[in-house]
């Protein structure tokens, strides 16, 4: 399973608090239709039969507020999707933004990542191995570094490395680093991978780079993604638990 950021999980079940919750909904709801009957001058007699119905039959009210929960969560999954199909055919051509694969395909898996996640390396091991068997195939990398201080460390150096033309080597290598990020390991890996150590450091800080991680915070909250890894595929968003069969059947139906 990918590794979600922090959320607020409230669990599906009924505790024994329930129906105390239940007459306070109930409750609640009396109030409103007491206000409501003030406002457009119910008689009395039909608001104490509603008031009464409710404390007889509480499930109503909980059955209407499940209803619109479900309403709400229906219309938050279109507005997604609609995002998801005018979002994916710009990243998807956006040469600003680094990639692996063929440059030019029209199979593209857009990939939001972090290099302290754990999720991540391994759909990287993953990715890589299906890039050899599928080199028609490209993989936007979106660098999201929200895990931690010096996931901002890595991407920036990510992003700056794809400035000399060294993304892949600089991505491949904070990918396999089984340790912690430092200012050190980078420099190792610059210097291994022949990229200008004064130049990756100075384009690191560059209002580019700012604007490149700003750019995917954005689209990622727009699109609502809550975990990385995440792979965006046409309208299709995919966990980090995606295999290999579920990517490609993906990239099929864009």
């Amino acid at each position: 399973m990918p590794r979600l950021l922090k959320m607020k999980v409230k669990p599906s079940g009924c505790d024994s608090n329930c129906k105390c919750h239940t007459h306070k909904i109930a409750c609640i709801a009396v109030v409103v239709l007491s206000i409501f009957a003030i406002a457009y001058g119910f008689h009395r007699y039909t608001l104490r039969s509603i008031e009464k119905h409710l404390f007889n039959n509480p499930d109503i009210i909980i059955e209407a507020l499940q209803n619109k929960q479900r309403m709400e969560i229906e219309r938050a999954h279109e507005q997604q999707m609609e995002a998801l199909r005018l979002m994916y055919p710009i990243m998807a051509s956006d040469t600003s933004t680094p990639s692996l694969g063929k440059a030019d395909s029209t199979r593209v898996i857009v990939m939001f990542s972090d290099y302290n996640c754990e999720f991540c390396k391994q759909m990287h091991t993953r990715l890589t191995e299906m890039l050899k068997k599928h080199p028609d195939i490209k993989i936007v990398m979106k660098e999201l570094p929200v895990l931690a201080p010096t996931s901002e460390l890595a991407a920036r150096a990510a992003l700056a490395a794809n400035k000399q033309g060294r993304f892949r080597q600089m991505h491949a290598a904070l990918m396999a680093n089984k340790g912690e990020i430092t200012d050190t390991l980078i420099t190792n890996i610059a210097t291994r991978n022949n990229i200008n150590v004064t130049r990756l450091r100075t384009d690191m800080q560059s209002q580019e780079v700012t604007q490149q991680l700003e750019t995917n915070l954005a689209i990622a909250n727009a699109l609502g993604i809550r975990g990385i890894p995440t792979m965006i595929i046409g309208d299709q968003m995919l966990s980090g638990g995606a295999d290999e069969i579920t990517i490609l059947e993906a990239l099929d139906r864009i």
